[in-house]
């Protein structure tokens, strides 16, 4: 989680330092979980956030369990919590990767795009982050994603790196970085 920890941190900097008025939503602060699953969350201050132009961020972090006494939710699970209440036509997963590659680990050919057309053939190939831990690796957050976009007409989840200089701030202002996760028919361009 310290890799986690680190990269919330260079998100949150690398956001104020361009300007983007962003505000942090801890979820061991607001969300209560169930079975390892989040089960009570107060989205008014999110609302409030949204409301007033600030862009929220939210990430993967420990939370208090009702079944289990704690629980680790990662930024996928409390997502799959907010799509189907906020029903955003974007969604930014920023991490270490470039994106979704085709052939992990020689990291060689990223896929442009993952649509349910194309999901079934690169399902064999999608390998699991390089640190796999408790969320599931990539091969989770591709299916999770693509449920979203499913779920969400017209949504697009964006997988990519926050690590290069300007990155966070290129993909809030659409950007076409890293993988695109949609339901629509692919045309081709990303």
């Amino acid at each position: 989680w310290r890799e986690a920890a680190a990269l919330n941190h260079l998100v949150m900097e690398a956001l104020a330092s361009a300007d983007v008025p962003a505000v942090a939503f801890p979820p061991s602060a607001a969300v209560i979980a169930a079975g390892g699953q989040a089960a009570a969350w107060d989205l008014s201050p999110l609302g409030a956030a949204l409301e007033a132009g600030l862009l929220p961020v939210i990430y993967g972090d420990v939370v208090f369990d009702r079944t289990l006494g704690g629980t680790i939710l990662s930024t996928e699970d409390l997502f799959a919590h907010l799509v189907p209440v906020l029903r955003p036509a974007r969604i930014l997963l920023a991490g270490l990767e470039a994106g979704v590659w085709a052939d992990y680990p020689a990291c060689t050919r990223l896929v442009p795009e993952i649509t349910p057309a194309n999901y079934a053939q690169l399902a064999m190939v999608l390998g699991e982050s390089h640190a796999t831990d408790v969320t599931g690796g990539m091969a989770s957050k591709v299916r999770l994603a693509l449920d979203w976009a499913q779920a969400v007409p017209g949504l697009e989840v964006r997988i990519f790196s926050a690590s290069p200089p300007g990155s966070l701030l290129s993909a809030l202002l659409g950007e076409a970085l890293g993988t695109r996760i949609t339901a629509a028919i692919s045309t081709g361009s990303s």
